[in-house]
């Protein structure tokens, strides 16, 4: 039985659509920009520190099948962006410095 968690591609497609208002084969590189630099830090909370190291290899992979398999359009400059932003991402989603992230602990505590 092949066992697959994927805990960043799935909260991708949602705010893609609920706040971008775009499907996957229209998503472009400012899309996914958005999403990971501004949506996922401040929509999201983390059970652990070290689940975003995952994020963006997560979000590597899917984006190289996309490409391999549906020759998706956006996939090149989008692959690019994730590598860039890889060294900064854990950082942005555990900065204590966001003001959304002192409400996410309050509400949820």
């Amino acid at each position: 039985m092949f066992n697959c968690h994927t805990f960043f591609v799935h909260p991708l497609l949602y705010f893609a659509y609920a706040y971008e208002s775009v499907t996957l084969p229209r998503m472009t590189k400012n899309n996914l920009e958005t999403i990971v630099t501004r949506l996922f830090p401040n929509r999201m909370s983390l059970l652990n520190s070290d689940e975003a190291d995952t994020a963006i290899p997560e979000l590597t992979a899917f984006w190289q099948f996309l490409k391999r398999e549906y020759q998706h359009r956006n996939a090149t400059p989008i692959l690019k962006f994730l590598n860039k932003i890889k060294p900064q991402f854990k950082g942005m989603m555990n900065s204590n410095l966001n003001p959304d992230n002192a409400l996410k602990y309050l509400t949820l505590h």
